[in-house]
């Protein structure tokens, strides 16, 4: 199994399955677009090589305003020039991480996990993930989830304190997605407390390897866990529309 495909696709697979649902999801051979109507995520347009101007022209004509272009090291190589040269710049850097989860023996934490099934648990949820994130997340688009999609929140002593997603889109992949502690609850070693809560949801499931894409703030975090380091993710937004 190429593990890097697999992350890669866990990923776009969860963007592209909640677009189907929810908005528009169009798949081209160069390229793959997404989004939901009044809703900045996910909002995403990924290719499937190294960029060229007719591919890029091509998915700016398709796509609405908004957009944020991911790309990858271990897929599009370096498309920097060519995205600034059309206006985008650089907002954010992830690295894609992943653990094998044989010999892995999981850990009691003592912490809980809320599982998000209804409406007033989906409006907590959002909330929780802007407090922790600064990033808004329409809850509508929790209510109605594609298979293998179970949403979290946190609970310390029976207060709330993150979010998180584990998305199972084959039988050996599971994606780590949307792990975040609110700030009126960090310092205190809830952020891997819940993420050895998920490691054992994922051993419990069956799952081969956990992955994600980790911020440089998280990365000590996940390779003290045995995560490995495997490429680089960029997302691109249009300088206009960033300000």
């Amino acid at each position: 199994m190429d593990i890097i495909q697999a992350n890669i696709r866990n990923l776009t697979n969860l963007w592209s399955s909640i677009c189907a649902l929810h908005g528009t999801y169009q798949a081209s051979r160069d390229f793959d677009l997404c989004f939901v109507k009044e809703a900045a995520w996910p909002r995403r347009l990924w290719f499937h090589g190294m960029p060229t101007i007719t591919h890029l022209e091509e998915a700016l004509r398709q796509s609405p305003s908004g957009m944020t272009i991911t790309t990858w090291d271990a897929i599009n190589g370096s498309e920097d020039q060519l995205l600034q040269d059309y206006g985008f710049t650089l907002k954010t850097e992830q690295t894609g991480m992943s653990l094998e989860m044989e010999g892995y023996i999981p850990n009691e934490t003592g912490l809980a996990l809320l599982k998000v099934n209804h409406e007033s648990d989906a409006k907590d949820w959002a909330s929780l993930f802007q407090s922790a994130f600064r990033y808004q997340i329409n809850h509508e688009l929790l209510l109605k989830k594609p298979l293998g999609l179970d949403i979290y929140i946190a609970l310390h002593e029976g207060e709330p304190a993150g979010t998180a997603m584990l998305f199972q889109d084959t039988d050996k992949i599971m994606g780590l997605h949307s792990m975040g502690i609110i700030p009126a609850m960090q310092r205190k070693g809830l952020g891997e407390k819940l993420l050895l809560t998920l490691l054992k949801r994922a051993k419990v499931a069956g799952a081969e390897h956990v992955t994600l894409q980790a911020s440089m703030a998280g990365m000590r975090l996940y390779e003290k866990h045995g995560f490995v380091r495997q490429f680089s993710m960029k997302n691109y937004v249009h300088s206009e529309e960033e300000r």
